[in-house]
């Protein structure tokens, strides 16, 4: 299928539409293999990938099958000769394409790609990318940094000679006229090298995005067997996604197409979305669940500070009712999940419905807006959890954020790696001021029906690490400018007899990390040292 072909493919229309990528045209170092390649099956084979287009809740899903995780391959700092940038090689950025220009190429150079960065500890992070969604990008080339094949025609071409069929990116072959100017058999100039990443200092961030587990999209109706395209959970092929606000790309055609930072397996997909029928009406306002109404009470109050000791994993746990809360692990305690959100604690006459989102923020990296009835997973990418993070409240009047505070009672069930005895601090943050606030942000399919959502925060350890030993607590940066975070009105402590101050606004997430991430514009063969 070519890329003059888009006006043929059927419209997404709230519905997963699939593609099967083969499983035997990846590559990897593998000593065993022809020339120290392996071909086919291996830790970098992508097997699928889907779109689904919910133009009714201004949602758009992207999901993939693959035996690499989302947060990479760690590896050496030279693997057979070759250097790698930063010990890992994972998934480039997603790059979408709307311009109509027929060649990813030409869309590059002329500045016109969407790009979405979802993959943490890629080299886009060592380059100052953000996670998030990018419009107006040109497109680079990381292969140089991750041991990589310069670009398709060199990847075929080893594919080929250790057997195994021609590779292809979903439906479309590896010569595609699409990709023209990726496909010739030269690496001498750096243009040929096959794009698979956001180029530093182009494109202007636009918007959030809310990682999805597998067990996520399984119950948002995703098929997990079409996603692995005949391969097998039990022979490593992950499921993952992620959500973004449908009304930050145009209403068009496009092909999307991701490759790995190392050019050993890529897949593309071409769909279109289309004009969203009107808004239905508002959902009915979410159930309130018991947990929430009965929280756990804390054992004392000494001078405004709630103190809870010795207390279980699992609960739901009840501080006052403020613009937003951290949480700070005390003692050997960490963070596994978050296994719900509350409704009804913002103000129900700030919106037409209760059921508000939810900012979850770690280490002042956002991870998108989570409504009740969903759940964040820490460890999905932290293998071993988290030691702190913070919770803010918006509102979404007409997808426009509006922070709102959170009325009391406030209480979320947090699962952690203990199953009593354990001690964590929850840190009010009081008067957060944002001024004209626009993120976009997709509304929840169902308040009433939510299923549960598994971000996933970037790795601060190896997966081979020992998930029974805790990270350290992450370290917020001092604000630099904006409008500061006043004092907070104080910290409720958790666990045996601890007492603390109130901590200076330094230790307080800095409003300019905020702002920066939630005051967007809203517009519209070859290894390299062969």
């Amino acid at each position: 299928m070519g890329a003059g072909s888009l006006s043929a493919q059927p419209s997404l229309a709230a519905q997963f539409t699939y593609v099967g990528d083969p499983l035997t045209d990846s590559l990897a170092f593998d000593p065993n293999g022809p020339g120290g390649v392996a071909a086919g099956g291996t830790v970098y084979e992508i097997s699928g990938m889907a779109i689904k287009d919910d133009p009714d809740t201004d949602s758009l899903w992207f999901a993939f099958g693959a035996k690499l995780p989302v947060y990479g391959q760690a590896t050496n700092a030279v693997e057979s000769g070759f250097p790698i940038s930063n010990s890992n090689i994972g998934f480039g950025d997603l790059l979408l394409d709307f311009s109509g220009l027929g060649s990813l190429k030409a869309a590059s150079d002329a500045g016109q790609l969407y790009g979405i960065r979802f993959a943490t500890g890629n080299d886009s992070e060592v380059n100052g990318i953000p996670i998030g969604v990018f419009e107006n990008v040109q497109a680079k080339s990381v292969a140089s940094d991750n041991a990589g094949w310069w670009n398709l025609y060199y990847n075929n071409q080893n594919v080929v000679s250790r057997g195994q069929p021609s590779a292809q990116l979903g439906e479309l072959a590896w010569n595609d006229p699409y990709y023209t100017g990726y496909t010739g058999p030269t690496f001498d100039v750096s243009s040929t090298q096959m794009v698979n990443a956001i180029r530093e200092g182009t494109g202007n961030k636009i918007g959030e995005l809310a990682m999805m587990s597998a067990e996520t999209l399984a119950k948002a109706g995703f098929d997990l067997d079409r996603l692995r395209n005949g391969g097998s959970a039990e022979e490593g092929y992950n499921v993952f996604g992620f959500r973004i606000a449908r009304s930050l790309l145009p209403v068009a055609g496009f092909i999307a197409t991701l490759v790995t930072e190392c050019v050993n397996d890529m897949i593309a997909l071409e769909a279109e979305l289309i004009t969203p029928p009107a808004p239905p009406p508002p959902p009915e306002i979410c159930p309130v669940l018991a947990g929430q109404l009965n929280p756990l009470q804390p054992t004392r109050v000494v001078d405004g500070i709630k103190v809870f000791e010795n207390v279980d994993n699992g609960l739901w746990y009840d501080p006052p009712g403020t613009m937003g809360y951290t949480y700070r692990a005390v003692g050997d305690t960490t963070f596994l999940a978050i296994d719900d959100f509350p409704c009804g604690v913002v103000d129900p006459t700030s919106f037409e419905r209760s059921a508000a989102a939810f900012a979850v923020l770690v280490n002042n990296q956002i991870y998108g807006a989570y409504y009740p009835g969903e759940k964040i997973n820490f460890t999905a990418l932290f293998p071993n959890g988290v030691t702190e993070f913070t919770i803010l409240g918006i509102d979404s009047p007409g997808g426009q954020a509006v922070w709102r505070p959170l009325i009391d009672p406030f209480a979320i069930p947090i699962r952690m790696n203990q199953p009593n005895n354990n001690s964590f601090n929850v840190i009010p943050l009081d008067n957060l001021v944002i001024p004209d606030p626009a993120i976009r942000i997709p509304e929840a399919t169902d308040p009433t029906e939510s299923t549960p959502s598994d971000p996933i925060p970037p790795p601060t350890s190896s997966p081979e690490s020992d998930p029974s030993d805790p990270i350290s607590p992450p370290t917020n940066s001092p604000p630099t400018s904006g409008t500061p975070i006043s004092n907070p009105i104080g910290i409720i402590t958790i666990g045996p007899n601890v007492t603390e101050k109130t901590p200076e606004p330094s230790a307080i997430l800095s409003a300019s990390a905020i702002l920066s991430a939630f005051v967007l514009s809203r517009r519209k063969e070859k290894h390299t040292t062969q």
